[in-house]
C-alpha cells in the first residue's frame, strides 16, 4: 500500500498565506485559522483592493479543480521527460497563478519561514487509530493527501485519488478515521460554469 502524504502544496499554501497577511474576507468555506501566524507584510497594506477576495475564491476554487490533473501519470511507463511535458501543458493551459500574480507578498524570507514553521507543526506520522480507516479508503482508490496548516476541521474530496484535509482534521484520529471512512473515491460533481 503506497499514499502520499502531501503538506506543501505550492498554490495552495500561497493562497493561504496571502489571505491572511492581507486580510481577505474570502467566501470560500476554508477556516482562518493557521498553525502558524504569517509574519506581517512590510509597510501598511491598508484594505485589499476591491474584488480581491473574489479573485482569491477562483484562484482557491481553480487550484482545488487542477490539484488532480496527474494523478493518473503513469510515470514508470512514459518516462519522467513525459511527465514533466504533460506537467508543463497543464500549466500552460491555465491562467497566471495566484503565486506568480501576487509574488511580492510572498518574496520575502517571511513567507518560506511561514511555510516551514506551519509545515513542521504538523506530523505526518500515520497513526495505528487511523491505519485501518486508511487501508479502507486506500482500497476504495485513495493515493494521496494532501494536508493544509489549518486550524480547524477541513475535508475535500477534490478527486477519485485524493483527499484535502487540514492540519487539525489529520491530527485528530477521530476527525481523521470520520473523513476517510466516509470518503467514497468518487469525483463529486462540479459545479456549472
Amino acid at each position: 500500500m503506497t499514499i502520499m502524504i502531501e503538506d506543501r502544496d505550492p498554490e495552495l499554501l500561497a493562497l493561504l498565506f496571502s489571505r491572511a497577511v492581507r486580510g481577505l474576507r474570502a467566501g470560500a468555506a476554508v477556516p482562518t485559522g493557521l498553525t502558524s501566524d504569517p509574519p506581517p507584510l512590510g509597510g501598511t497594506p491598508g484594505d485589499p483592493p476591491s474584488g480581491l477576495s473574489a479573485e482569491w475564491d477562483a484562484a482557491w476554487a481553480l487550484r482545488l479543480e487542477h490539484l488532480d490533473d496527474l494523478d493518473d501519470f503513469d510515470i514508470e511507463g512514459r518516462g519522467l521527460d513525459a511527465y514533466f511535458a504533460a506537467w508543463q501543458a497543464a500549466q500552460d493551459a491555465l491562467p497566471v497563478p495566484w503565486s506568480d500574480r501576487m509574488q511580492e507578498w510572498l518574496d520575502s524570507s517571511g513567507y518560506v519561514d511561514w511555510v516551514d514553521s506551519a509545515c513542521r507543526r504538523t506530523d505526518l506520522d500515520i497513526r495505528p487509530g487511523v491505519l485501518p480507516a486508511l487501508v479502507g479508503a486506500w482500497r476504495r482508490g485513495l493515493r494521496t493527501v494532501t494536508l493544509l496548516p489549518l486550524t480547524g476541521p477541513y475535508v475535500l474530496a477534490p478527486s477519485p485519488q485524493r483527499m484535502v484535509v487540514s492540519a487539525f482534521t489529520w491530527s485528530s484520529d477521530e476527525e481523521m478515521v470520520g473523513a476517510l471512512r466516509s470518503w467514497t473515491g468518487e469525483k463529486p460533481p462540479q459545479p456549472d460554469r
